[in-house]
């Protein structure tokens, strides 16, 4: 927390000082947080780049006071903008079409390195799911050295590849982290990230009620880590992992 002294005020001290802890943040990958910020004091942080996460009622000395818990987004490894939140919405019909029209303009980009068929995955790709609204594509390629080449050839179509999980794809987000439309995957084919990603959807389509619990438990994840997408990410492993070893049993 910043404090800063009455006769120093008006002087830009804080600015100075929340300067100074938003370069260090973002030096060292660690997310600003704040709690209970006041009212008065939430315009100073916006300036800054903070939003409200949460809101909260606290009293002093017997009074209410309404108060806030804010986050300074991240930008993702590799690039300078800053994540978009968590946000889970309600099913749109129209995901499937844009899938479709995705993966044509993307089957000519790729086809020097496609070893099979581009497929619709995540929740977007489950009829009746709440999901974040963003269409993630998977595209199977021999191996990820000899696909080195399709990153500069989906950066025309506003693709921007990013080093995560870089061990195990190509990974690229369209337009930009803070304006989520597309993920798309580039993943070596067979193996198993691409035949787990695909049983996962199976799953969740042959069975609504699985697809019910999935969504109820993302929406409660989406409204606890709103501005962390790797704490929203690694909150829904354990469902995923045991709906994974399900489905591998013998």
């Amino acid at each position: 927390m910043i404090f800063v002294a009455a006769e120093a005020g008006g002087k830009g001290v804080g600015s100075a000082l929340m300067g100074r802890l938003v370069e260090t943040g973002l030096e060292k990958g660690i997310p600003a947080l704040c709690s209970e910020v006041s009212l008065t004091a939430r315009a100073f942080f916006e300036r800054w780049g903070f939003v409200v996460e949460a809101a909260q009622t606290v009293v002093k000395r017997g009074v209410p006071l309404e108060n806030f818990k804010m986050r300074r987004p991240m930008p993702l490894a590799g690039g300078g903008d800053p994540e978009a939140p968590v946000e889970v919405v309600d099913y749109d019909s129209t995901w499937p079409a844009r899938f479709q029209a995705e993966r044509t303009l993307l089957e000519p980009l790729l086809g020097p390195w496609l070893a099979g068929f581009i497929e619709h995955v995540g929740s977007t790709a489950v009829p009746g799911l709440p999901a974040k609204p963003l269409i993630d594509l998977m595209a199977p390629v021999v191996s990820l050295e000899a696909s080195l080449p399709a990153i500069a050839a989906l950066a025309g179509a506003g693709y921007r590849h990013y080093p995560y999980k870089a061990e195990a794809m190509h990974w690229f987000c369209k337009p930009s982290p803070s304006q989520r439309t597309c993920h798309l995957y580039l993943i070596p084919f067979p193996g198993p990230a691409w035949r787990q990603r695909l049983a996962f959807r199976d799953a969740l389509r042959a069975d609504p009620a699985l697809a019910a619990r999935y969504a109820e438990l993302k929406r409660d994840l989406a409204s606890r880590f709103r501005m962390d997408r790797e704490a929203y990410t690694a909150a829904k492993a354990p469902f995923i992992r045991k709906l994974l070893g399900r489905t591998h049993r013998p």
